[in-house]
């Protein structure tokens, strides 16, 4: 390409092979053309000088570019540039991709400063310039100096890094979008939309088929204890996710660009307890079976609301009342504490324990039983309540 000029251009996930003077936007672009707002990624090989942007330049105007390509160059590869003759200025253009090659392998591969003019027959001499230009030197090479400032992986993913560019019309940056690196607001590529669950988070009283999905997304990644790290950690989607216990879904939707979203869903199972015996007497019972597994099963779906300390409550067969005082009192008031359902048992917590069964406590078994459907919630500690918290109906 001579004397022309592209701008406003994006190029995603390019996969290139070519002969020397190689690159993803232009393979050899001269006398006196403009390139702006214009950026690629993905992949490119190349023989000599390829470039992650462009082959070859001269006499070139660069501004607000860049290029994530992974390249691989025989002889001089540049991250952005394989061959730069001379009377080019490139400002704020930066480089953040990996480059294999005999030489070069920072933002530019070889910096010439001379270009060869047809009317005298003669290479000239001319220094190129460069303005607030970067690159990745975790990628690169990092002794690559006088083209471009080099600069770490977490450094080229901050904003004050890039003194001088724009970031209110021309550049943004998120750790959402382009790998962290700033990206064009006008030629951005979008993130996946954010995820959704189908069925949505929420209380189920049966064991619920989770299935998420995301406009835009190559991939979803998802985990129970907390959002993806990347868009290679967690557990693939690939189907629906059973949930059996009270938990929450953390997901990360991705392109291919590593672009993602975010998002997480709650749910609580609360499954009604069938009537028989206790809950204790059937996890002993399946155990002397052989049957672990469904007894740990049967362990993991009321751990969510029985903590261990809880279950010193089901050690209380006597009733309990309004004004009376022993030291099943103080067990109950803990169990209500652990519970912490809402402000009454807070507000028993904020008392603190005794053996004595006042109104802080009445208030708080009636909010305990309100919550769990036991009628009627007069806050008395009879038979229907032990029956509950043994696993009865």
């Amino acid at each position: 390409m001579t004397g022309g000029s592209i701008g406003n251009i994006g190029l995603v996930n390019v996969n290139i092979s070519g002969g020397s003077y190689t690159g993803a936007l232009v393979g050899h672009i001269v006398a006196t053309s403009t390139i702006s707002k214009t950026f690629s990624s993905g992949i490119v090989t190349a023989g000599q000088y390829g470039g992650g942007l462009i082959g070859l330049g001269s006499q070139l105007t660069i501004s607000n570019s860049y290029s994530t390509v992974n390249l691989t160059s025989g002889g001089y590869g540049g991250s952005l540039i394989g061959l730069l003759e001379g009377g080019s200025t490139l400002t704020n253009v930066y480089s953040a991709g990996t480059v294999t090659s005999d030489y070069g392998k920072g933002m530019i591969g070889l910096n010439s400063n001379q270009y060869f003019e047809p009317a005298i027959g003669a290479f000239v001499n001319s220094v190129n310039v460069f303005n607030n230009d970067f690159y990745d030197s975790t990628k690169g090479s990092v002794g690559d100096s006088g083209k471009g400032t080099p600069k770490t992986t977490i450094e080229m993913q901050t904003q004050g890094i890039f003194t001088g560019w724009d970031f209110s019309t021309i550049w943004g940056i998120s750790p959402a979008l382009n790998l962290g690196y700033p990206y064009l607001l006008e030629v951005v590529d979008a993130a996946p939309l954010t995820p959704v669950a189908s069925p949505d988070a929420g209380t189920f009283s049966s064991n619920q088929n989770i299935t998420l999905s995301s406009v835009g997304s190559d991939s979803i990644r998802y985990s129970t204890t907390a959002i993806p790290a990347d868009c290679s950690s967690g557990t693939l989607y690939s189907g629906a996710i059973s949930v059996t216990i009270s938990q929450t879904i953390y997901v990360r939707a991705c392109d291919t660009e590593q672009n993602y979203s975010t998002n997480s869903f709650a749910y609580e199972i609360s499954i009604p307890r069938k009537s028989g015996t206790s809950l204790k007497r059937r996890i002993e019972n399946l155990k002397s079976m052989g049957q672990n597994d469904k007894a740990e099963t049967l362990i993991e779906q009321y751990t969510s609301e029985f903590s261990a300390k809880d279950t010193e409550i089901l050690n209380v067969a006597v009733d309990l009342k309004y004004k009376i005082e022993n030291s099943d009192v103080n067990i109950l008031q803990n169990f209500l504490i652990s519970q912490n359902i809402g402000p009454a048992s807070f507000a028993l917590k904020s008392h603190g324990t005794t053996n004595y069964f006042g109104q802080l406590t009445k208030n708080a078994l009636i909010e305990w039983q309100s919550a769990k459907g036991i009628t009627p919630s007069m806050g008395y500690f009879g038979p229907k309540t032990r029956a509950y918290i043994s696993g009865q109906q």
